[in-house]
């Protein structure tokens, strides 16, 4: 059951995953099509799932659901990945590299690598304070207390700072 994204509880379960480009606004639309599809018809055990997703910088998706009503299970995260999948053959992206963040740059917010990390800090393009989107927020309340992090607090800081 797709509920809308600021009406999910704060206890909320979250799932992340990383473009490895920014989507075009055609294509943003689509997957924003496609997605409430799937929430929509999204279950577990054949109970439906209370959740939403949201679409950040047009390549970081993020769902959400609330696990108190009823908790994804195995094949209802498969259906996920699968859904996901799908829209990596559609849009011919890849969305399961965990290793990319995306550095909250102006006008230039796009996915990195952790080598283009290191190399944008290098050249002080990015500096620690530089704010990084928070995808390994678990629930709902992390991310809505801090969607963006400084970067010496993100998990990579230590392959920039030896």
């Amino acid at each position: 059951m797709l509920l809308p994204w600021n009406e999910m509880p704060l206890h909320s379960r979250l799932w992340f995953y990383t473009a490895n480009r920014v989507l075009t606004e055609s294509e943003l639309e689509l997957l924003t099509s496609n997605a409430a599809k799937f929430c929509e018809s999204w279950t577990a055990h054949g109970k439906d799932l209370h959740c939403s997703f949201q679409c950040l910088y047009q390549c970081v998706f993020i769902l959400v659901v609330d696990e108190q009503v009823c908790a994804a299970s195995g094949c209802s995260i498969d259906s996920s990945v699968k859904f996901l999948r799908e829209s990596e053959s559609l849009f011919n992206i890849q969305w399961f590299d965990r290793l990319l963040t995306v550095p909250v740059l102006d006008q230039d917010t796009k996915p990195f690598t952790i080598e283009q990390l290191i190399k944008a800090y290098e050249q002080g393009l990015i500096h620690e304070d530089s704010k990084i989107v928070h995808t390994t927020a678990a629930q709902m309340l992390q991310f809505k207390h801090s969607s963006v992090l400084p970067l010496h607090q993100w998990w990579a800081w230590k392959k920039l700072n030896k």
